[in-house]
């Protein structure tokens, strides 16, 4: 029984995510609750206090006050505290009320604490203050797109455009949000546009942008319309890749392109190569990774792995995988080793004992092997 579940478990490296890992990046949702405690929000005008006799207080103590506060905000900031961070702008903008640039920070921690509602009331109150902050608007239209109010975020980038046609993202959120509301041929114009720009320093984004509008709207084709946009997909991803070597994502984009029209060896020849040329990438270290293993070349999906891990040494999906590599190539002690990693990581993991109690066996050390077991709860589908 030992035996048939080692020889299985390259299946287990194939199976995605092993683990639902605490370290493993978290998908920003876009649904937003609103805090209901409008005390909580930064006042949106204010008078300076007076010294009791008429007359201003001191405007260099004002600003030393300002400043503190906000090097306090900026620090909490850096450390993830953004509740405590959002008190300190709050308290900095009681000493410098009309500062855009404090209420600009004060909505980027609202949005990390999820309150839309308060970041976009300050990206506004920054806007009155300088309407030429253009970091504010593009926020406050990112905003309004995420709460999908789209004709309110076209309208804050169309601004941004207005006041300054050397801005090069602005095009790029509009295209974004035409190809959300399936306007393809609006988004193919918008980054045709943008693509022509020979002084765009996102110019390859565009090319980038214009392959993933073409495949989504080829889903909606059939027959030679379909092969065509998937062709200018293509042309357009390596394009982008042309234009800037190292962009990882329109290489992945062309590669899951080459994969799900059945060019698997090609797929496999553009990562390798972008490895080569490029450097260690995670990202496609994982998609690499998983074709090596559909072909059973377990030595180089290891190889991936490897840098997979390089990259995040606490994903135990990663560690685990590898471990199961090693079951599979019969590397039992570098494979103990993997699975005990594992464990210090992830010690409520059944599956990862169980197999750990199984190389014990493997090697004859029984009484590790029952150790391994033992800790195996009742209740465990490993159990049995």
């Amino acid at each position: 029984m030992v035996r048939f579940q080692l020889k299985t478990v390259a299946i287990l490296v194939t199976t995605g995510a092993l683990f639902a890992c605490a370290t493993a990046p978290k998908e920003r949702s876009t649904v937003y609750e609103s805090a209901a405690d409008v005390t909580n929000r930064a006042p949106s005008s204010m008078s300076l206090p007076g010294d009791g006799k008429g007359g201003a207080i001191d405007e260099v103590a004002l600003r030393t006050k300002a400043d503190y506060h906000f090097t306090i905000a900026e620090s909490l900031s850096l450390e993830g505290e953004s509740a405590k961070a959002i008190e300190e702008y709050k308290l900095t903008l009681v000493y410098d009320p009309a500062s855009a640039q404090v209420r600009l920070r004060l909505a980027a921690e609202y949005v990390k604490a999820g309150l839309v509602s308060e970041a976009v009331e300050q990206c506004k109150l920054a806007l009155e203050s300088d309407p030429k902050h253009e970091d504010a608007r593009l926020l406050l239209g990112g905003l309004y797109s995420a709460m999908r109010m789209y004709d309110d975020a076209i309208a804050q980038y169309r601004e941004v455009q207005k006041r300054n046609p050397e801005n090069y993202e602005a095009p790029l959120f509009i295209g974004a949000i035409q190809a959300e509301q399936k306007k393809y041929a609006d988004a193919i114009a918008t980054f045709t546009k943008l693509s022509k720009n020979a002084d765009a320093p996102n110019r390859h984004t565009a090319f980038y942008y214009i392959g993933r509008v073409k495949l989504e709207e080829s889903e909606t084709l059939k027959g030679a319309a379909q092969t065509k946009n998937q062709k200018d997909a293509e042309a357009a991803f390596k394009q982008a890749s042309a234009i800037k070597p190292s962009y990882q994502e329109a290489v992945l984009a062309l590669g899951n392109l080459y994969e799900s029209t059945g060019r698997k060896p090609q797929t496999v020849t553009l990562y390798q190569n972008y490895q080569e040329k490029n450097g260690p990438s995670a990202n496609v270290a994982e998609e690499l990774a998983r074709l090596y293993i559909e072909q059973k070349d377990y030595a180089k999906a290891y190889e991936q792995f490897a840098i997979m891990e390089a990259s995040d040494k606490t994903d135990v999906n990663v560690k685990a995988k590898m471990a199961f590599i090693l079951i599979e190539q019969q590397r039992y002690p570098e494979a103990v080793t993997r699975l005990e990693e594992v464990l210090a990581l992830e010690p409520s993991s059944d599956k990862i004992r169980f197999y750990l109690g199984a190389v014990f066996e493997e090697t004859k050390d029984f009484d590790q092997a029952i150790e391994s077991f033992k800790q195996i709860p009742v209740g465990s589908s490993y159990f049995k």
